[in-house]
């Protein structure tokens, strides 16, 4: 990602990067390409860079999460929140998630989080407190929050968000505006927007998933570009646990390689 607020891009291409990756081929910078990681194969691969470079900056550069804290990711199925779920555990912190879904929140749960509580439910925060007092090892706060929904999240999560505690937002599916109030700024708690990266954090968020074995959550592999759209209805229906990835046939680009 370029670093400069008039030359923004999500790849690395010159004077003019492209723009996004809905295409059979692309020209980049030599030096913006990494080597891929050995232990995945070309659909996880495909499913790591700019959702690993997302929660990597947003977990371990702005949250600043570190072993033995406590970490709340809400929506847990997305590919981002699943990332920042895997890089956490790594890190060695406790996750607990929220989500829409109590299977995506059992599936979490399997990946190695603690515990979670469905956002449905009006009363989820509490829930998510006392899941943190049951947990003998921690504080019983949370030290960060990483979120992709917005809306009242502070005030959602404020009582059980410790002394400057830090709320990272990288989106605002539930709505586009944060409460912020006088209560988080005599807690000192800190509400920090996150996206993307640098090049930089790519290199060092894959060093750290190479060195973790960490691997990608893939829920749909769709076949050729024309399938995009039914990507973008699987993730408006909240229907995918993880990254959706699309397969380019031979005949479209005369290559086997993944978006």
């Amino acid at each position: 990602m370029h670093q400069s607020r008039r030359n923004f891009g999500l790849l690395g291409g010159g004077k003019v990067p492209p723009l996004g990756t809905f295409a059979e081929y692309i020209v980049v910078e030599r030096d913006q390409v990494i080597p891929a990681p050995d232990h995945l194969d070309d659909v996880q691969v495909a499913a790591w860079p700019l959702g690993g470079l997302t929660a990597w900056r947003a977990a371990i550069l702005n949250a600043q999460v570190k072993a033995g804290h406590n970490v709340l990711i809400t929506g847990i199925g997305g590919g981002v929140a699943l990332l920042a779920l895997q890089i956490c555990i790594a890190r060695g912190a406790a996750v607990y998630v929220t989500s829409g879904s109590q299977q995506k929140i059992r599936k979490a749960v399997a990946l190695g989080a603690r515990g979670g509580a469905n956002y449905k439910e009006k009363d989820w925060p509490p829930q998510i407190a006392v899941l943190l007092k049951k947990d003998t090892k921690g504080s019983g706060l949370l030290d960060a929050v990483i979120d992709s929904g917005g809306g009242d999240i502070m005030g959602q999560t404020g009582k059980f968000l410790k002394h400057g505690g830090r709320v990272v937002c990288y989106g605002m599916t539930a709505n586009p505006k944060v409460t912020f109030t006088m209560r988080e700024i005599l807690e000192n708690q800190k509400l920090i927007g996150s996206t993307m990266g640098s090049h930089k954090d790519l290199i060092d968020a894959t060093n750290f998933m190479v060195e973790h074995r960490i691997v990608p959550v893939v829920s749909h592999v769709l076949d050729g570009l024309e399938s995009a759209e039914e990507g973008f209805e699987l993730m408006k229906r909240g229907d995918q646990f993880g990254k959706i990835v699309i397969k380019i046939r031979e005949s479209e680009g005369g290559t086997k390689a993944k978006l």
